[in-house]
């Protein structure tokens, strides 16, 4: 249910993936000796680093999944609910050994229902991260143009530079650490936070209640319109915030909200409190949330992912966020006001 915009052609990005391909090899040779070899199930206390990478052609962090001998650039879409793994119809075709399990339905944060093809594969290789017999989809064009807030998604799907896209469920069983904040991103994935932390120290990260459902993660937050819900998705590039919730004439008038020359809505919240700590100013585009998300408030997108480190436990229902950077100008305000 990602908020994306078009991709270019392939071969406008193909020595683009080439470089990042290099990038992300040589990284995963650097991590190999503490990663190991896992499968479905990882063995207790060792810890997989999965190379990423954004590109021209994506928004999303790209990762890249062998299949049948291989690789293919997908994007993390965190805010997928339409299955693990969705792959786009061409490349599915040629894929020697799958077999037709049926349809499943997805929906969109407007409520609109789509049919997605549901397949197995006998395996695909995440970096290590080996899935037998995997349940994948197929990608719905209907459901990438209703889902693409700023640009129009072309019938002909040919034109689509990623294979596909890997959503939550892939992540359930693990402890995720996203570090989107560096030139090559990294995906820890481990069972204990201890094993998690001889790689990424959480020393003053704030930790939450993280609530999980049909496969998408949620954290609650303080803004200007009180506590509020919010999907933390990859997929999407702009932070929304549910139209109905905005009083937009009275957000008007104390400067909070606007229209853009595209018609879109505006809306800042000038507070985004997680525990004890103000996350500051953050910027929403207004779009309507519909059944079965209509008990969802927001969405929280990747730019908020590439602005501060996150830690998803999902097996115990926490999530460590790394707070606000403070500058240097910020601590001597906070000074001069004692704080």
């Amino acid at each position: 249910m990602g908020l994306r915009r078009t991709r270019l052609s392939r071969q406008k990005i193909a020595s683009s993936l080439n470089k990042q391909f290099v990038a992300s090899f040589i990284i995963a040779l650097l991590f190999s000796s503490c990663s190991g070899d896992l499968c479905n199930e990882q063995k207790q206390g060792t810890t997989l680093v999965i190379p990423c990478y954004f590109c021209h052609f994506s928004d999303c962090p790209i990762i890249d999944v062998e299949i049948e001998g291989i690789r293919h650039p997908f994007e993390l879409d965190l805010g997928c609910n339409s299955g693990d793994i969705v792959i786009r119809k061409e490349i599915l075709e040629k894929l020697q050994c799958k077999t037709l399990k049926g349809e499943t339905n997805a929906f969109d944060v407007q409520g609109n229902s789509y049919q997605f093809l549901k397949y197995t594969i006998p395996s695909i290789d995440i970096h290590g991260l080996k899935i037998k017999d995997a349940i994948v989809h197929q990608e719905c064009i209907g459901f990438l143009k209703n889902t693409t807030l700023f640009d129009k998604i072309s019938e002909d799907t040919s034109s689509t530079d990623v294979a596909g896209r890997i959503g939550t469920q892939i992540f359930e069983s693990y402890i995720c650490f996203f570090d989107f904040s560096k030139p090559s991103p990294l995906i820890y994935l481990t069972d204990t936070i201890h094993a998690l932390q001889r790689h990424c120290s959480l020393k003053n990260y704030i930790e939450a209640p993280l609530e999980t459902k049909n496969g998408l993660a949620v954290l609650s937050f303080e803004t200007d319109l009180g506590i509020r819900r919010f999907l933390l998705d990859t997929g999407a590039n702009a932070c929304v915030f549910k139209e109905s919730l905005v009083d937009k004439e009275s957000m008007i008038k104390k400067n909070m909200a606007k229209q853009a020359l595209d018609g879109k809505w505006l809306y800042r919240s000038r507070k985004m409190i997680l525990g004890k700590t103000n996350f500051g100013l953050q910027k929403f585009v207004l779009l309507e949330f519909k059944k079965p998300f209509d008990n969802i408030d927001g969405i929280l997108g990747i730019d908020f992912f590439r602005e501060h480190l996150v830690c998803l436990d999902f097996p115990n229902g926490k999530a460590y966020i790394q707070p606000p950077q403070r500058t240097l100008w910020d601590r001597i305000l906070s000074w001069l006001s004692g704080k």
